[in-house]
């Protein structure tokens, strides 16, 4: 196991008992609903989202099954999210592999996501803890009103920085959250300690998501799962890109583009003007703050192995390509 990877260490017995509920999962249903199934749910991912609901649990003693329903039920609000942010953005392949709505057109892409928050909804309900069940139904909303706010601020050079870390704070940083927060009512910890893992998830969520979109613009499709660059040629201005906003306001290729003139080349020079410049190592350095505060906020937690996964989580997150 590479050591930045040995967070699985800790929790791989219960992490396989969540493979095993996607397992059964992708294997009951028509036979149409299994080759879907299968195909969106067993492309296994590094299943960041469930390890950390997992890992939070285990900061106290607490019985087992709860926090495997409620990681599951994570992980499928997670799957049902791409599946949904893939159709909107007509994106082909993801990871190299094809997108639910390349193989089932749009609209059975998108019924299989509903059916997949549905699916998530029912493990979050055998638990019957009104706190996380109230906390996935309002992450849900975030989810949905996160990908809604980056839909409808696309090609919109007025937006600003606030802007884009309220809306990934909502898009991704939401379930996250609600993954940390719900192990830490699981284990019934103190209220202080509930909140200190909610802020845990929010910032580590946040960090997460800007790497992701500095990845965007340096990394391979191999490592990043879609297409270079893709984001902004489809309008989506993400921290490099208002960055560059912030720095050339004015003889700026992303002004272009939002504006509708030569896409293609302006998506080419605005990627050389970030690459010839500071901003990559400047984006780095502003995800390196929102993950410093993801630490802090887990300073008051006594030391385990647990504790010291969830902070090795947090440097996989930034170290993924720097």
């Amino acid at each position: 196991m590479e050591p930045k990877l040995s967070f699985y260490a800790a929790i791989q017995d219960d992490l396989a008992m969540v493979d095993q509920n996607l397992r059964d999962l992708a294997s009951s249903g028509p036979p149409w609903l299994i080759e879907v199934l299968d195909h969106a749910l067993l492309q296994r991912g590094k299943r960041i989202r469930p390890v950390i609901a997992l890992l939070s649990a285990k900061l106290r003693p607490c019985d087992r099954e709860p926090p495997v329903l409620v990681s599951t039920a994570v992980e499928l609000l997670h799957v049902a999210a791409l599946i949904h942010d893939d159709t909107v953005d007509n994106a082909d392949t993801r990871r190299g592999i094809a997108t639910a709505s390349t193989i089932l057109g749009p609209h059975a892409a998108v019924m299989l996501g509903d059916y997949l928050v549905a699916k998530s909804v029912h493990f979050i309900t055998e638990i019957i803890e009104p706190r996380i069940i109230r906390r996935f139904s309002e992450t849900a909303v975030e989810l949905a009103s996160g990908q809604m706010d980056e839909w409808f601020a696309n090609f919109d050079q007025t937006q600003t920085r606030d802007q884009y870390v309220h809306r990934i704070r909502k898009k991704t940083a939401s379930l996250f959250a609600a993954a940390t927060e719900s192990g830490a009512i699981l284990n019934h910890s103190p209220q202080e300690e509930i909140a200190n893992l909610w802020d845990y998830g929010v910032n580590l969520g946040i960090a997460f998501q800007m790497i992701d979109d500095i990845l965007d613009f340096q990394a391979t499709e191999t490592e990043v799962g879609k297409p270079v660059g893709t984001d902004l040629s489809r309008g989506i201005l993400t921290l490099p890109s208002l960055l560059l906003m912030e720095r050339y306001p004015n003889d700026n290729p992303i002004i272009d583009l939002c504006e509708g003139r030569d896409r293609l080349e302006n998506v080419g020079k605005a990627v050389e003007i970030i690459h010839r410049s500071d901003i990559i190592p400047d984006s780095y350095a502003i995800a390196r703050k929102y993950l410093d505060r993801a630490h802090a906020a887990l300073r008051s937690i006594p030391s385990s192995i647990y504790k010291q996964s969830l902070l090795d989580i947090g440097e996989y997150v930034l170290d993924r390509n720097q």
